[in-house]
Order: structure tokens, then C-alpha cells, then sequence
């Protein structure tokens, strides 16, 4: 039996306990998990999401030079096209154990199903390069008589249609097609939200919002 080692990491925070959590495993070269053992797994750990990264090639080094991976990301339902905090959290762990090791890498190349996604160590900080996905306008789009707009507003619990100032569709490629953008008038909290995914006409949008001000 092949026992492997995880790290659940905060993103966005330099506070224990705070932040968004994910946990990162790093699957060794040419070793494999079926689909289900890996959402199996991500259920385990019943986190936002779970990373699962592995060197891109051969049965070499874990971890040398400025090296390539993949990239898959899982929560407790299914697999992710894409997660930016899960992807900070496996660029983390990744910077760190070549620290550790004396590898001291300083880029790194993440394959997934979103495209090839770049991660750079710039002293302590690590800058991330994501592809970038069209948006398109989704005002004027209507299902079973209601508006895409109007759905919006009751399933961020807001008060009128004037609360909202554009609704944007992802589009660009499979990997961006089920995301959502809503840009809100400025005098709307964002902490106060309380988003109703059930408020959705249109059930094949994945209920992960991007709220912009």
C-alpha cells in the first residue's frame, strides 16, 4: 500500500484558521487514483477543495529544476475546471519542499483542464498567470420568462435590478463556460450577501459565484 502525505493550506491569509482552506496531495510520478478514489478522497477531507498535483513526466524527481505538473482540483460533489486558491495552495506546497529539498525552484507550469496555468516564486510571494476567459453579455438572455438578470437578484437576495450593472457569461472553451460574472453597483455590500443557488432557472450553471464591484 502507497501511503502519501497532505498539507491543508489557508490561501489569502497570514492568520491560523482563516482564509480559504484546501488541501494539497502530491501524487508521486506514474502513480495513478481513479477518478472516484480522488473525489473519495476530497469527500474525506470535506474542504472547499482538494488539489492533487503530480510531476508531468517519468519516474524521476519529485521535485527539479523549474518542472511541469498536473493539476486537478475536486470538492465533495465533483471535479473542478479550474480553483485559483486551491492552485495558490498547490504552488505553496510545491515552492516549499523544493525549498526544503535544495531544488529552489522558481516556476512552475501546472497542466489542467482550464489550460496550462503558471506559478512564479518572486522572493516571499508567489505570482500566478492564469488564461484568460471571454466574458460575454448575458443581459438580454431570457429562460421560462425570466431574465438572467432578474434571477440574479434573487439569488444574491438583492432588492432591484437597478442593484446589478452587468451580467456576463462565461464563454471562451469548455473550461469557462459555466461560470457566471455580476457586477454590482458599488453601494452594495458584498459581505452581506447571501447567496440562493436554487433561485437558478438555468440548472446546468454551476452555483460558484464571482461578485465585482
Amino acid at each position: 500500500m502507497t501511503s502519501l502525505t497532505y498539507t491543508v493550506i489557508d490561501a489569502f491569509t497570514t492568520t491560523a484558521f482563516k482564509g480559504n482552506p484546501a488541501a494539497v496531495i502530491i501524487l508521486p510520478p506514474s502513480f495513478e487514483l481513479s477518478d472516484d478514489t480522488l473525489l473519495s478522497v476530497a469527500q474525506e477531507f470535506n474542504l472547499p477543495m482538494t488539489a492533487f498535483t503530480q510531476l508531468n513526466h517519468g519516474d524521476g524527481p519529485l521535485i527539479a529544476t523549474d518542472s511541469a505538473f498536473r493539476l486537478r482540483w475536486f470538492n465533495t460533489r465533483h471535479e473542478y475546471h479550474f480553483c485559483g486558491h486551491a492552485t495558490l495552495a498547490a504552488a505553496h506546497v510545491l515552492f516549499s519542499r523544493s525549498e526544503q529539498s535544495g531544488e529552489n525552484i522558481h516556476e512552475i507550469t501546472f497542466t489542467t483542464l482550464a489550460g496550462q496555468l503558471k506559478a512564479r516564486k518572486i522572493g516571499s510571494e508567489i505570482e500566478l498567470n492564469f488564461p484568460a476567459g471571454e466574458v460575454l453579455s448575458a443581459d438580454d438572455i431570457y429562460e421560462g420568462g425570466i431574465s438572467l438578470r432578474d434571477s440574479m437578484v434573487r439569488a444574491a437576495g438583492l432588492k432591484g435590478e437597478e442593484s446589478i450593472k452587468a451580467v456576463g457569461e462565461g464563454g471562451g472553451g469548455d473550461s469557462f463556460k459555466h461560470f457566471m460574472v455580476v457586477e454590482l453597483d458599488p453601494s452594495i455590500q458584498l459581505k452581506e450577501l447571501r447567496p440562493d443557488v436554487t433561485c437558478f432557472v438555468r440548472a446546468h450553471i454551476i452555483p460558484a459565484f464571482e461578485f465585482a464591484q
